[in-house]
């Protein structure tokens, strides 16, 4: 859902267009719409999350990885087993993986958004 979030809507249109959402447990995103708005809600916070959405037991965090154009490339994630999934620990993995990919984009070139800030932080 972070890389879909990144994509332009005419490509995300695109990609989507005749694809039935089918569900792999219960709380499987399976409505277009729904998608659309948990997309939203990915750009506006600047990371994505899944809810036990692919496995019952396992929640994950992901967020997006920009290159020296600002471009989105990729995503990293961090998946926990859900009864493990705390406010705390939830905390602990925002912050981290965020310094991580901070120091993977000024690897990538991209210092500048280390510098400009995360999205994540407001």
């Amino acid at each position: 859902k972070t890389l879909l979030a990144s994509l332009e809507p005419e490509e995300l249109q695109r990609r989507l267009e005749g694809v039935t959402l089918e569900a792999i447990t219960d709380n499987t995103i399976t409505d277009p719409s729904d998608l659309s708005m948990e997309l939203e809600l990915i750009r506006h916070r600047g990371y994505g999350e899944d809810r036990e959405e692919y496995l019952i037991g396992c929640r994950c965090v992901a967020m997006p990885i920009h290159d020296r154009n600002g471009s989105v490339v990729a995503a990293m994630s961090v998946s926990v087993p859900t009864p493990r999934f705390n406010p705390k620990l939830e905390r602990v993995i925002h912050t981290e993986l965020r310094r991580s990919i901070l120091d993977l984009e000024e690897r990538l070139g991209a210092a500048d958004r280390a510098e400009a800030g995360d999205p994540a932080d407001s």
